[in-house]
């Protein structure tokens, strides 16, 4: 690499070297965060000219985006923009580009961030109301809310990937709606490989689930959509779901938290973190832990009574 080359350059080269290596929508979502966020500010900044006080003049700008009025950017936002930008200096220094160590560091909030997830009795509400009328985006919500399967997996489920007799369920697939290239923000349906390798995965799913599940079309039939050659968008199962919330009486929450109540339950009930990390598919144990180590008031309570006995015990040798 050229040691005058512009920092954009650098990050321009490194997508076209590892964008084969995506999976197709962290490509899309990647790119525009540095068209969006980091090439603007870089224009006219060579390798050579990137500095500490450089970065961290960076840093502040988008320090003050995430906290200004409005929160134009996240937390989450803001650390994948700087694991970009570090993509890029690291391909400069492999370049011989740079000679000094620097990185940029996302300040982090005081605090985890904590997910939103529903209520016991929201959860029940929101069962109930499902159970009611059961149809099939009906039965796909509540699948979500009891496997944590993503909108996207389960958009792409065929029967096929049902197995009745083991309870179980094949993620092969995703669906998502991504920004066609060059065709001015037109999107377009994609199917393609799940987020990550362990992503496609097996997981069972409840026993009472099972009736919800008969086989109403062809194994080669998306389960959503009864169709052979399409899957339902996500965005009408988005659509859907928000209606359902609104008909039960529940404030809306972004369809991600159903799989989150999902790992939450779980849990509360005893699995350990290393099985649900399995049935979430993500692919480090530490993933599950950094977004699941909160957990309900009730259920902390729950545990600190378990010491109970312990009291009782010290009492009887008074």
């Amino acid at each position: 690499m050229h040691k005058d080359m512009y920092y954009n350059e650098v990050m321009e080269r490194w997508f076209a070297a590892n964008g084969t290596g995506l999976a197709a929508s962290s490509y899309e979502k990647y790119y525009r965060l540095y068209a969006n966020h980091i090439r603007p500010f870089f224009r006219d900044v060579k390798v050579s000219e990137l500095s500490e006080d450089l970065l961290d003049a960076y840093r502040a700008e988008l320090e003050r985006r995430r906290s200004s009025r409005g929160g134009e950017l996240s937390a989450g936002t803001v650390r994948c923009i700087a694991m970009l930008a570090n993509r890029g200096i690291c391909a400069a220094r492999e370049g011989h580009m740079l000679k000094e160590e620097m990185r940029l560091q996302a300040n982090k909030p005081g605090g985890k961030e904590i997910v939103q997830v529903f209520t016991e009795a929201e959860q029940r509400r929101l069962e109930q109301y499902l159970r009611s009328a059961m149809d099939v985006s009906r039965m796909g919500v509540y699948l979500c809310l009891y496997t944590g399967l993503r909108i996207g997996e389960l958009c792409s489920l065929r029967w096929e990937d049902v197995d009745l007799e083991t309870g179980s369920i094949c993620v092969r697939k995703t669906v998502q709606r991504l920004r066609v290239p060059g065709e001015g923000g037109a999107t377009s349906l994609v199917e393609g490989q799940p987020k990550s390798r362990t992503s496609a995965r097996v997981i069972p799913y409840p026993d009472f689930l099972r009736a919800f599940l008969q086989r109403e079309g062809g194994a080669r039939q998306y389960i959503l959509s009864g169709s052979e050659i399409r899957p339902m968008d996500p965005r009408t199962l988005q659509y859907r779901y928000k209606r359902y919330l609104k008909e039960a009486g529940i404030p809306y929450r972004k369809f991600h938290t159903l799989r989150h109540t999902f790992a939450t339950r779980c849990l509360m009930a005893g699995v350990d973190v290393k099985t649900l990390s399995e049935l979430l598919g993500h692919a480090d144990i530490r993933t599950t832990l950094g977004i699941y180590c909160h957990a309900s008031l009730q259920y902390k309570r729950e545990q600190v009574n378990r010491l109970q006995p312990f009291a009782q015990e010290a009492a009887l040798l008074k």
